[in-house]
């Protein structure tokens, strides 16, 4: 099979499964590194003096962060990437203006289709006022939107148009692709709203600023990563000792980005550039263990299977809408607890309704019908 193709069903699978394990991060699930770190300062490794219980808890939980802290939140990371990715080969057979037309087109009708169905579905179930501020719910003007999720789209869209309109008037190195990168991020920062989370910009029209930085990082590199799809590169970081070494560094990131979002102090100024700049490298280390790991599949098939690129985006846009509809129906007293066969039944539930509403869109778009075209870019 040909390296593009090999490359294009890769990429394609490896939306999908970021999507998947990002939707983790949505599903609630205390963790309990109170108790963890009590635990670690309590046992004594010299005598190993855990019993079954600890040992349970200490598995348990490191699980269930290496998923939440670690794969779910370097999805983000490695959604940003892809995102770059496509606006790259769009490149390379289109000019910019057509690119970014395309890209606020085929971003841009989803995003309004799913906030309008999360504030009419979830939140007239959730008993939100759907006729107050609802321009802000939908378009997170001054807020992030009702649907919070979206909040990416716009993001990526903020990124894409200003990255295609330095390309149209010149900007072809990488070195000062990478440059208007981080300097756009600083003025994310420094004129935006950083609410509790430093660079988040959770009450501005200002991106993140680790979004905008991870995605012209992604366009500048673009050439490096597109290197990864040769065959003996695939072979390399697939390999038993690769994925064994991700694994372990996978898990220390999502140790660190837990830290990081619960020990460090809120204040932004607190947090510091330095800490912000050292969660962009654990992001993309969790996210690389997905792509070592598919990678693995892949070579080791002789036809890898076609993974639709339409899925992934719609399990993104649309399974905020599951997590509200199940928990509103979860007994109040699961809050406290919420154990762990809950969290699994939710995130199989969300990932479930995606798939459902990706492949009812596809049977509906396929009827001949005036608005069977505009369904399907839904």
């Amino acid at each position: 099979m040909s390296e593009s193709l090999v490359r294009s069903r890769l990429v394609d699978m490896f939306r999908v499964v970021v999507v998947v394990l990002m939707v983790s991060v949505h599903v609630p699930y205390t963790l309990k590194l109170p108790e963890l770190a009590t635990l670690y300062g309590g046992v004594s490794w010299h005598s190993l003096s855990l019993t079954l219980a600890e040992f349970g808890f200490l598995l348990r939980e490191n699980l269930m962060l290496f998923l939440k802290s670690g794969l779910g939140r370097g999805a983000v990371a490695a959604l940003t990437l892809v995102s770059a990715w496509f606006v790259m080969e769009g490149l390379e057979r289109r000019n910019a203006v057509d690119v970014a037309r395309n890209r606020l087109v085929s971003m841009g009708l989803p995003y309004v289709f799913w906030a309008v169905a999360y504030l009419m579905i979830a939140g007239g179930i959730a008993g939100a006022n759907v006729n107050y501020r609802w321009l802000e719910k939908i378009f997170g003007i001054g807020i992030w939107p009702y649907n919070y999720p979206l909040h990416f789209v716009f993001d990526i869209c903020f990124a894409t148009v200003v990255f295609l309109a330095l390309h149209a008037l010149g900007l072809r190195n990488r070195w000062m692709v990478a440059l208007a990168g981080v300097a756009l991020c600083l003025v994310t920062l420094l004129w935006g709203e950083n609410a509790n989370r430093f660079g988040d910009n959770g009450m501005s029209l200002m991106p993140r600023s680790s979004i905008v930085l991870l995605f012209f990082l992604g366009v500048a590199t673009h050439g490096v990563w597109k290197r990864l799809f040769e065959p003996s590169v695939l072979r390399a970081v697939s390999s038993n000792g690769v994925l064994a070494g991700l694994v372990l560094a996978t898990l220390l990131s999502a140790h660190f980005l837990e830290y990081y979002n619960i020990a460090v102090p809120k204040d932004p100024t607190a947090r510091g550039v330095l800490l912000f700049a050292l969660t962009i490298p654990a992001r993309l280390i969790c996210g690389f263990l997905v792509f070592a790991a598919l990678a693995r599949v892949v070579v080791s098939s002789e036809a890898p299977a076609q993974v639709s690129r339409k899925l992934g985006f719609r399990i993104f846009c649309s399974h905020l809408i599951a997590v509200t509809v199940l928990l509103h129906f979860i007994p109040d007293g699961f809050e406290t607890g919420y154990p762990l066969a809950l969290f699994v039944l939710v995130y199989a539930g969300c990932v479930g309704f995606g798939v459902a509403v990706h492949y009812a869109i596809e049977a509906v778009s396929r009827l001949r019908f005036s608005p069977a075209t505009l369904l399907a870019r839904i």
